[in-house]
């Protein structure tokens, strides 16, 4: 029994992941409602500490999507088509193939 890796598999996974985390984004739209929404609720004494709650919501959504889109990145890298997980299987499978050549 030979050992096989599915490259199209692979890539079929990595861009069902992408899928996922572009979904994943929070869009401005959502942020600045949640923003909105802080606005009406925290009123009368609590409203003193509106903007920097507000603002501290933009800033920690900034940085969530950040993170998915570098998640993102990361994933493709690995994964894609030419990601590194084929290019380190095609590296270990020359190695195998020269066992007993003279080579390894």
């Amino acid at each position: 029994m030979a050992l096989h890796n599915d490259y199209n598999g692979v890539e079929n996974l990595t861009v069902q992941t992408q899928s996922i985390l572009e979904q994943m984004l929070v869009g401005e739209d959502e942020r600045e409602r949640l923003c909105r929404l802080v606005a009406e609720v925290f009123t009368g004494l609590a409203g003193d500490s509106n903007e920097t709650l507000q603002n501290t919501i933009r800033n920690q959504v900034s940085a969530y999507n950040e993170a998915l889109k570098a998640l993102k990145v990361a994933c493709k890298d690995v994964g894609g088509v030419d990601g590194l997980f084929r290019a380190t299987d095609m590296g270990q499978a020359m190695k195998f193939q020269g066992i007993g050549t003279g080579y390894i």
